[in-house]
């Protein structure tokens, strides 16, 4: 086994430098894109969780959620909304994730 001379550690010094900034291109070629997958998937959440929540007041008519909230201040009213919310987003997140 031989030891390598100057000419072989300045050959794989280069080697090495070169992978290095292959990994670093790609790394911020990766980062890009999952910035804007990231992106999409959020606005698309966003956008289904809306939906649901226009869904959720569109069946129930009767219950006028914004005048209950903000005029009677209905806690009753507000804790329901709110796990409605929550559950919609909850299915959104699975949604989007598959």
């Amino acid at each position: 086994m031989r030891l390598p001379d100057r000419a072989d550690r300045v050959r794989l010094g280069s080697n090495s430098f070169k992978k290095g900034l292959e990994a670093v291109e790609q790394f911020w070629q990766r980062l890009g894109h999952d910035v804007l997958a990231s992106s999409i998937f959020g606005i698309l959440g966003i956008a289904i969780a809306i939906l649901g929540f226009k869904l959720f007041d569109w069946l129930t008519p009767k219950i006028k959620v914004e005048e209950e909230l903000a005029q009677k201040q209905n806690l009753a009213v507000a804790i329901v909304t709110a796990a409605v919310i929550l559950g919609i987003c909850y299915i959104a997140a699975h949604v989007v994730q598959s």
